[in-house]
């Protein structure tokens, strides 16, 4: 309940940051970008057997994949590495969502042509992570009626039949349009 609250909170203050934050530049092309920064929620490690053909698919076309994945418990971060993955937990946040250790500052400000957040829950840290990243393109669900604030680019459909590989399959062909 009161994380809820908090995250409200936070969502509100990092809208009206996002709000006034200009664009640099403009969106990348599709076929010339090369670095991708992908954000999942740990439960979403379970759908692996949807986003691993994706994650190869990027690769396969020579893009450079860099995963966070968010851990609500400090606790349940695996102790085993996996090259390109960062692990984040609730403990690399403030109270309000955002940012505030140095690998997470460290990540934010590395520029990538495309961050791609796959939470459909709208877990806060990752869309502040999101919306303060360096990316040239900022692309998420389309949860709340401000996501426009936090992505550029929002897919997909309010509805409980609207899935993961729905959504993977909306990216897809959104991304390859964009030239």
């Amino acid at each position: 309940m009161t994380s809820r609250i908090r995250y409200k909170i936070g969502s509100q203050i990092i809208r009206r940051i996002a709000q006034n934050r200009k664009r640099i530049g403009a969106i990348p092309n599709y076929a010339q970008s090369s670095t991708f920064l992908l954000l999942l929620q740990s439960d979403q490690m379970g759908q692996r057997k949807l986003l691993d053909p994706f994650i190869q698919k990027l690769e396969s076309e020579g893009k450079k994949i860099h995963t966070i994945v968010y851990f609500q418990k400090p606790k349940d971060i695996p102790s085993s590495v996996i090259p390109n993955t960062t692990f984040l937990s609730r403990k690399d946040f403030t109270l309000w969502g955002s940012p505030k250790t140095k690998n997470c500052k460290r990540l934010i400000g590395t520029n990538f042509d495309f961050v791609i957040n796959f939470d459909m829950n709208g877990t806060m840290p990752l869309k502040s992570m999101a919306t303060f990243s360096q990316a040239g393109c900022r692309v998420g669900y389309n949860r709340v009626k401000y996501s426009y604030l936090f992505y550029d680019l929002s897919l997909g459909k309010q509805s409980p039949n609207y899935t993961l590989k729905d959504f993977l399959t909306d990216i897809d062909r959104y991304l390859h349009r964009i030239q």
